[in-house]
């Protein structure tokens, strides 16, 4: 089962009648299953969000209908699904850690952080979630990510009969001082959209405060003081003639577009 091993036992029981409801009873237990693979043949079309290896999943179901629709809306069951090496599609830790760092070139990602770090992925050592099914609703209680760079905890659920997702995370960004922040994954299961971000970019928004107020200390104090006193020239001791002095307000200037091109990355 695409690329690992898999067993299924199960039952499957029909009335008398062409019209008679199935009742369908299965277990299904895959260890070494290609990530990609399975998301792809889940929600019929190609998926890359999660890549890497399935170690072990183990699921029971059940369900009762005439249709293939009836027997999703009334599926249940319960699962485990655990992994190994797993890369997340639409999470970008990396982004966020270099940012923490002092890192935010070029200027554009300042503009909004959480658009940048759905751009990119992330490696997770370890995966592991649980869930029951009723009624055709995949409800997870536990979604656990864990690797060098952040940590991912999930919960909620994917609505099978209504084919949308509705997932709400919190994400640990690992060796920085990057606050926990939550944002959720709604919309059609096989094209959801991720939507939070306030806190991210509201950090970001006070990195740069700060190390824009420490350029103007550091780099351009003396130049705006300069600026500030005024006077091109200075009059001679003797009270002759002025002595021709550089234009201190035209260097000042440039110096300050100098420091904050260097913090911008321009």
């Amino acid at each position: 089962l695409f690329g690992g091993r898999a067993s299924i036992n199960g039952v499957i029981k029909s009335g008398a009648g062409a019209k008679d409801p199935l009742s369908i009873s299965a277990k299904l237990n895959a260890n070494n299953v290609d990530a990609a693979g399975l998301m792809s043949a889940a929600t019929g079309k190609v998926s890359h969000t999660l890549t890497g290896t399935l170690s072990g999943v183990d699921v029971a179901v059940n369900a009762t209908g005439a249709s293939p629709y009836a027997l999703i809306q009334t599926l249940g069951g319960n699962g485990t699904v655990s992994g190994k090496n797993i890369v997340v599609q639409g999470i970008d830790a990396a982004q966020l850690a270099a940012t923490a760092r002092g890192s935010y070139k070029p200027l554009e990602r300042a503009g909004s952080l959480f658009q940048t770090f759905q751009s990119g992925q992330t490696e997770f050592s370890d995966f592991n979630s649980v869930f029951t099914i009723q009624n055709g609703i995949v409800n997870f209680s536990k979604i656990n990510f864990d690797g060098a760079k952040a940590t991912l905890n999930s919960t909620g659920t994917v609505n099978l009969p209504e084919w949308t997702v509705n997932l709400k995370n919190s994400m640990v960004v690992k060796n920085t001082d990057i606050p926990p922040f939550d944002f959720s994954i709604r919309g059609p299961l096989d094209n959801p959209i991720n939507s939070g971000g306030d806190l991210i970019n509201n950090y970001l928004q006070n990195k740069l405060e700060k190390k824009a107020t420490k350029f103007i200390e550091d780099k351009l104090g003396d130049k705006l003081g300069k600026i500030l006193g005024g006077g091109n020239n200075e009059t001679s001791p003797d009270g002759g003639e002025p002595n021709p002095q550089p234009n201190i307000k035209e260097e000042a200037a440039k110096e300050a577009v100098k420091a904050l091109q260097g913090l911008f990355g321009r």
